[in-house]
Order: C-alpha cells, then structure tokens, then sequence
C-alpha cells in the first residue's frame, strides 16, 4: 500500500481504539520500502506487535522492537492492547511523540505492574486505589538488583512512570484506572527530587579515573598503529578463500607469519573496539551516536589563520536533534579511517545480500531493514541470527570496551554515559590550563561557546551544556 493508504489506515485504528469499536486487521505499525510503499509489520489482533526500526536509535536490539503480550496477563490484555494503541498512534496529549525505546519500556515496566496486580488477585484496573498504588511502591522499593542493591532511581522512576502513563490511556478504554498517587509523583517516588535531583547530582558522577583512561587510551593507539598489518592480513585471507584455497592451504601460511584464523579474527575485533575507544574518549559523544556513524563521516575546516579544525558527522537521537557535527581530535580521523577500511567487508556482504534480495522480490522487507545498515562504521556478524550481518548494539558495544580493558590489564567495568561525562570533566578541566594528556584535543576550545554555535548549526549542544555544569563544579570547588 502507499504511504497515504497506509496513514488513512493507522487514523482508522486510531478512531476504532477511541470509539471502542475495535477492528482486528486495524494497522499499528509498518515500514517504508524502497519503491516508497509501505509493508505492514503489525495488525491489532497480533500477539506480538514489530515497531519500525525508524522510532530506535542505532544499535537498537531486534529485542527492544517487539510487544509480546503474551506475557500481559489475560485479564488485562486487550485493555493494554487498546492503550499501547493509542499510545503509539497518538501518544500522550501535551507531550512528545514516544520513541521506540519508550514505547518498549513502557511495556515492559507495566506487564510488571499488571503481574504485580494479577498477584494481588486484583482483575481490573478499576480496583487498582490510590492504597494499592502506594503498595506497589512499597513492592517495587524493596526488590534488590544486580549484587543484591535496590532498585536505582531511574530504574524506580521507568517503573512508576509507567503505571503514570497506563492511568492515563486507561480513560479511554472501558476499564479505567484512578491515579496511583494522587498527591504525589514518579519522580518523587523515585527519590528523584531535591537533592536527589540527578541534574544536581551529574557533576558529582564517577568519572572514569586517569589510571583507566591513560592506559586504554595508549593501548587504543598501539592497535591503531598495527592496522595496516591486519587489514592486509585480512585482504589476504580473503583472496586465498576467493580462489576457493582449502583450510589446509591457508593454516600453515598463516603460522609461517604467527597468525591464525581465530588469531586475525580477535585481532580485528580488538583493533574495531580499540577505534570506538579512541572516538568516545575524544568526542563525548554517546554510544547510540557511536552506532550512528558512517562512512566518510569525517571532514575539516580551516579557521582564518589557516588552522585546521576536525569535524565529525553523525546522528543525536536522545534529544531528537537529528543530523549532528563534533569537533574532534586529528587522532579521532585517524580512527575513522581505520574504522572504514576494516568494515569494507562486511559492508560488501550486506550489498550482496541486498542485491540477491532485490534479484528473487524487489518489495522483500529484509532490503530496506538492512540498507539502514550498509554505511555503518561499526558492523558485526551475529551467529545467534544465522551469521546476520547488522551495527553493533549499545550492550555490545560496551560488552567490546570491557573485554578491551581486561586485554589491557584494566579492571574497569565501563557504563554507557561514562565517555560522555568524562570528556565534559577533561573539557572544563583544559580551560583552566591542565591539558594533560588531550591538549592536542583540546587547543582549539573554549568555554567561550559563541564562536563555535556560529560555525554550525548542527553541533551537539547538550554536549556543551555538560561541560559547563562541569566548569562551574570546579569553579565552586575552587
């Protein structure tokens, strides 16, 4: 169907799901092919309902993009299923349009609370008073995580927001829920107000300590420096295998030059890491931005006196800032390049798999899933999906760095935000004269900030914004 067919039939939806005049076949989500037709990914009467890949960042888990409710209990599953509706054809009045991570968290968080309430023999959201809301608080407070810690705040909040978001929806449908808390918030609830404010509590975050970082960063630069070898080694395997060579032919080769298979294969893992460790530390970008990368995603300006500026390209999800530009380091091009000459293979797979696609149905789905992909700088193989080829995912990515640190020596466990803030702390830190060992980075910044908004429109301005809250923590300090 055509992009007009497909949006008539989602307000279709819509009004079934407000009216209460419920239409199984009803569209919840499709996606865009490439003759701009649309492919239907997911009807109201569907067990399991597929988000398209254009409300997830990059490095999204196929995980994150489906609604299983089969795992909603029956009482309450076609209630959530008219409000998941509502939610992702129309969203909340008076707030942004959900993402896919948001959609997917929300259901996530609130089967739980619907378990929660099935436990309490409780049938209907209706039943669900203000007492029993205050309970499940009490519930949700004393479950213990990970190392057998409670809950963190955000985690609690994602919780207690959730139940927030299904009272909302809930109107609509013919079991409507009261407020949980009526005189209070998820925030709140979650310890996430006053002094718990995480804005409060952002410059007082962990950052990643010089004992870390120098090392990693050292060992990142020695694999840099050993590209050429395993590209080229990687090439010539390649070319043994495009002349059909035997496992037999090539083994004993290889050794001759101290390598093996498996050997090239960690080595190459090893130097993709050791590129995404460098291009975090130097930019403070997040890692889904990391993900967002793509070839010839690196450019230069010249400043009036001649001196060059590196920029970087990419896509700022979070904020739904879109198409983004960093100012980075000479060695953060350096990485880039490396990153695209590793990846070259990979890339090549996906086109040919595009092209076989293309060649047995031209309006196959799997063609406009995997062209979001064949650009990409960080691309892996995945053999629990048949040797898929696709970007890496956030968890990956942070699962790579931690088996990079231990190769180094390191005993480090890194977390997804921590690059971002340790560069706003280095950043702030370089205008009050310690350059350590990123002054090259550094020589062109200022907390002065004008002059770089003027350059372009499309920089990262949170990222700006983290490194002033980072200054003034040090200015109070001192």
């Amino acid at each position: 169907m055509n992009a007009a067919e497909f949006r008539a039939g989602q307000l279709k939806a819509l009004h079934a799901v407000q009216t209460g005049m419920i239409n199984p076949n009803a569209l919840i989500s499709g996606m865009r092919l490439e003759d701009g037709s649309y492919y239907v990914l997911s009807r109201y009467s569907d067990d399991v309902w597929t988000l398209p890949d254009s409300l997830f960042p990059a490095g999204a888990k196929d995980t994150q993009k489906k609604l299983n409710f089969l795992r909603v209990p029956v009482m309450f599953r076609e209630t959530l299923r008219a409000c998941t509706a509502h939610y992702i054809l129309n969203g909340i009045e008076g707030r942004s349009r959900p993402k896919g991570i948001t959609i997917y968290q929300f259901f996530q968080s609130v089967t739980l609370f619907l378990t929660w309430l099935q436990d309490q023999s409780i049938a209907r959201l209706s039943d669900a008073t203000p007492l029993i809301g205050h309970q499940y608080v009490s519930f949700c407070r004393g479950l213990r995580g990970r190392k057998g810690k409670p809950l963190s705040g955000g985690t609690l909040k994602q919780r207690f927001l959730a139940v927030e978001t299904v009272h909302i929806l809930s109107q609509q449908s013919d079991d409507p829920m009261r407020h949980p808390w009526p005189e209070s918030s998820a925030k709140y609830l979650a310890g996430l107000t006053g002094q718990g404010n995480p804005q409060l509590q952002e410059a007082r975050t962990e950052i990643i300590p010089d004992d870390i970082l120098g090392p990693l960063f050292q060992s990142s630069i020695e694999w840099l420096d050993r590209a050429d070898e395993i590209i080229s080694l990687r090439a010539q395997v390649e070319g043994w295998k495009s002349e059909d060579r035997s496992f037999r032919f090539i083994q004993p080769r290889l050794k001759k030059l101290g390598w093996t298979l498996s050997g090239i294969r960690t080595a190459e893992q090893h130097l993709q890491t050791a590129c995404m460790s460098i291009i975090l530390i130097t930019t403070g970008i997040r890692v889904s931005e990391l993900c967002s990368l793509e070839n010839q995603c690196a450019f230069k300006t010249l400043d009036e006196e001649g001196e060059p500026f590196h920029w970087m390209r990419g896509t700022s999800y979070k904020t739904g800032a879109g198409a983004c530009e960093w100012l980075v380091a000479e060695i953060t091009h350096r990485a880039l390049t490396v990153a695209e000459s590793l990846v070259r293979s990979l890339q090549a797979q996906l086109e040919q798999r595009i092209f076989d696609l293309r060649t047995d149905d031209p309006k196959d789905p799997d063609i406009a899933r995997l062209k979001e992909h064949t650009r990409r700088l960080f691309l892996a193989v995945s053999t629990r999906q048949n040797n898929r080829v696709g970007t890496l995912s956030r968890d990956s990515i942070i699962d790579r760095l931690n088996a990079f640190a231990a190769q180094c020596g390191l005993d480090w466990r890194f977390a997804p935000h921590q690059f971002r803030r340790t560069f706003a702390v280095y950043a702030a830190h370089s205008a009050f004269g310690d350059l350590r060992y990123l002054r090259d980075h550094f020589k062109h910044w200022s907390l002065d900030m004008t002059t770089l908004y003027a350059m372009s429109r499309l920089q990262d301005a949170e990222l700006y914004d983290s490194v002033g809250l980072a200054a003034l923590s040090i200015k109070t300090d001192l």
